[in-house]
């Protein structure tokens, strides 16, 4: 990637108009099913399959790569706070590394070793949080192994200083 495709992540994304965050294509506008006439085709999702970690967590390596700007860390501690704000619901608690706490986690580690955002409390708590989910399924996206690749992320991640 180069300042062109980092110039495209943070610019010419589909962004939410009041936080600034990252849209990801509603499940209800996906072909094949029907689109409530007062539903939105995009919306924000947290998680790092189709929402806002995932954008994370890319900036995050990137940052590690020194490919970075001053709007990149602003853009980066925006989706992190509003990451740690959000309310507990059955969606968001799942324990996955694709889709859940894990993968959550996950971009914030990389956010934190690419430099883009303090280690905090919060944000230390969130972590260990996301990391004691309950392992009822057994894979990578939603489940135990998810929670491993995290566990081992997380655990790394946290033994290395931001740049």
């Amino acid at each position: 990637m180069d300042e062109r495709g980092l110039a495209g992540i943070l610019h010419d994304t589909i962004k939410d108009e009041g936080s600034g965050l990252w849209l990801s294509s509603s499940f209800t506008s996906h072909a094949g099913l029907a689109v409530d006439d007062n539903a939105s085709a995009y919306e924000i999702r947290p998680d790092a399959n189709r929402g806002v970690a995932g954008v994370v967590y890319l900036l995050g390596r990137l940052a590690r790569l020194d490919m970075t700007t001053p709007e990149t860390r602003e853009q980066v501690q925006r989706a992190v706070q509003w990451l740690l704000r959000q309310p507990s619901t059955a969606e968001r608690n799942l324990p996955g590394l694709h889709f859940g706490r894990a993968g959550i986690a996950m971009a914030m580690v990389e956010a934190l070793s690419g430099g883009l955002i303090e280690r905090t409390s919060e944000l230390d708590a969130f972590m260990a949080d996301a990391l004691a989910g309950p392992l009822d399924w057994p894979g990578l996206t939603h489940g135990a192994a998810g929670q491993g690749v995290a566990k081992l992320g997380v655990t790394r991640g946290s033994q290395c200083s931001p740049q």
